[in-house]
């Protein structure tokens, strides 16, 4: 049979079809995907830091805007003056803060008008990030169809005049109770879906103690995750089970232990008892607590005990 003279696709075709990649920016490809991205969370749980390094990481070889609304030119200056390695060439990273903005004009048309300058010059950004969303979003009724016409001029940035755009918000909703293993969805943490949806991905960033873990809802890939080690006023990329045995130290101490100690010595169950001062039955049942959450391999009788290292699927 002939194919159709219709218009559209035909899903013939699709077979044919090769899917690309989602692009990623950051090098840990755990922030900055393609298109638009909201980044929000809680005030004061690092969404500023994580975006002023990433940024400024990224600005050694793309052209990044970076729109600090929340912040006068001297806070502004002092927050990125701490990421600056010494010779490195930091020109490409171009800053704005709210004291840019002229008095008559709305900080969302200042923004666009930057794009489109530097487009229509041949010297487009490549990315821009915005901090913070309520700094851009007109005020409207909070109804849906309100709140994601609000939303349409800010993402339409991307690709616009830019290949990835990062929007911070805050998100002041209370937190639901969580284990160390669950997490919030992006809706429970904006409190709307209209937000939400308007966004090609939603990174919800939530922080316990020094850890701060990304989770990401989006229309590009499959849901991840992602955490860093705060320390020093630096973020550290760290794998999944890193993450997990930190988050031990306060929901389970002998399963932290534990892990912390196999990582060093090879020894079995037994021999992990006395080592630790325990009784054997408490170190199998943390030693199968630790199995299940998939941070060592499960165990078989009278082998050593081994963290997993297989590495995370991206």
């Amino acid at each position: 049979m002939s194919e159709i003279d219709l218009p559209g696709i035909s899903a013939n075709e699709l077979r044919f079809h090769v899917s690309r990649p989602v692009v990623w920016f950051d090098q840990h490809k755990s922030v900055l995907p393609q298109g638009a991205t909201l980044l929000t969370g809680r005030p004061k749980s690092g969404k500023s830091l994580l975006c002023e390094q990433v940024a400024t990481e990224v600005a050694e070889n793309k052209l990044v805007a970076y729109f600090a609304f929340e912040y006068g030119s001297d806070l502004m200056k002092n927050r990125f003056k701490r990421h600056l390695r010494a010779g490195y060439d930091y020109s490409q990273l171009r800053l704005f803060s709210r004291e840019d903005v002229p008095p008559k004009e709305m900080p969302l048309t200042f923004v666009e008008r930057v794009l489109r300058t530097a487009s229509e010059r041949d010297q487009p950004y490549q990315i821009a990030v915005i901090d913070v969303l309520n700094k851009v979003k007109p005020r409207n009724d909070g109804s849906y169809d309100r709140e994601y016409d609000a939303i349409a001029p800010i993402t339409a940035l991307a690709p616009r005049f830019v290949e990835a755009l990062l929007v911070v918000h805050h998100s002041r909703k209370k937190d639901v109770k969580q284990t160390a293993t669950s997490q919030v969805s992006v809706d429970e943490a904006l409190g709307s879906t209209a937000i939400a949806g308007a966004f090609d991905t939603v990174v919800g960033l939530q922080r316990h103690g020094d850890i701060v873990t990304l989770v990401h809802e989006s229309r590009l890939f499959e849901q991840r995750e992602h955490s860093f080690r705060l320390a020093d006023g630096t973020l550290t990329s760290m794998t999944k089970i890193e993450a997990d045995v930190v988050r031990l130290q306060d929901s389970a101490p002998l399963q932290s232990n534990i892990a912390e100690y196999i990582s060093a010595h090879s020894v079995t169950q037994t021999q992990l008892a006395a080592a630790l001062g325990v009784s054997v039955v408490s170190v199998n049942r943390a030693v199968k607590g630790l199995a299940d959450k998939k941070i060592i391999v499960s165990p078989t009788r009278g082998c050593v005990l081994q963290l997993n290292l297989i590495p995370e699927k991206k």
